[in-house]
């Protein structure tokens, strides 16, 4: 993402290592280093913070959606498998086909 397609907000729209084609299949593809130490550093930082901020937005996403994980959990304690009419139930979600805002 960052490497690759130049996806970091400090780094810019650049594209770091060049991509070695594998000879055959199952050979995984190697990236070719033709970047700096200090290029490296900012790319990791770069990779770290884009985990820090996805997992603290998935921590925020799973906290305020706590009640209805428990309950989940909680049928499924009961019950090893639920269907999607069963969860859709628990959530008190429409049916499917059924608009949430009506």
């Amino acid at each position: 993402m960052v490497c690759e397609w130049g996806m970091s907000e400090t780094l810019g729209p650049v594209t770091y290592g060049q991509e070695d084609e594998p000879i055959f299949l199952g050979k995984e593809i190697a990236r070719h280093k033709d970047y700096s130490e200090d290029t490296a550093q900012r790319i990791d930082s770069a990779v770290k913070e884009i985990l820090d901020r996805t997992r603290d937005n998935a921590a925020k996403i799973i906290e305020s959606r706590r009640s209805e994980l428990e309950k989940l959990a909680d049928s499924l304690l009961v019950k090893e498998t639920l269907g999607d009419e069963e969860v859709r139930l628990i959530l008190n979600l429409p049916p499917k086909g059924e608009s949430i805002n009506g």
